[in-house]
């Protein structure tokens, strides 16, 4: 089995668009999230985040890019680092109402979102490795929204994952 690459590799997106391009032109994103490992270790809720600077993650990225409506809760990407370098005055939760705006999903992720979201097409990739099996397999709409955002560069998950 070869080793998972990880998604700030530099080149990595140009890499797997020549290599995994079948004969149709089309590349599976299963087997794209068989190759990269998912940037996200863990989810943090947390009351009124100061998310200033922090990228959108996650169902709150794709919303903004795709038909795909978010949740009341706007979900962030940080990395490891900075989220170990936060004060500890953070308000974490752990049950909370859904329709609670002042909650925040903040996903941790291995390297640092914020060098990944300029280039367009690694941090559309970031985003759909991002989310875990079971969560594709509940919504059908975010696996659309996946689609939608990466089918114009010649991604796309299979029907099997809706």
């Amino acid at each position: 089995m070869a080793q998972l690459q990880m998604i700030n590799e530099p080149g990595l997106a140009e890499r797997l668009q020549s290599s995994l391009r079948e004969a149709t032109g089309s590349i599976s994103l299963t087997e794209v999230r068989d190759c990269i490992s998912n940037p996200r270790i863990r989810d943090f809720y947390v009351r009124d985040l100061d998310a200033s600077g922090l990228p959108l993650a996650g169902a709150s990225a794709l919303s903004e890019i795709s038909m795909l409506a978010d949740s009341w809760q706007k979900t962030y990407a940080i990395s490891l680092s900075d989220w170990r370098d936060r004060p500890g005055t953070l308000q974490l939760v752990d049950r909370f109402h859904f329709q609670d705006p002042s909650i925040a999903i903040v996903q941790v992720w291995y390297c640092d979102p914020r060098e990944i979201h300029p280039h367009e097409l690694t941090w559309l990739l970031a985003l759909a490795v991002s989310f875990t099996d079971c969560e594709l397999r509940r919504c059908e709409r975010t696996c659309g929204a996946i689609n939608e955002v990466l089918e114009p560069h010649g991604f796309a998950l299979e029907d099997s994952w809706f």
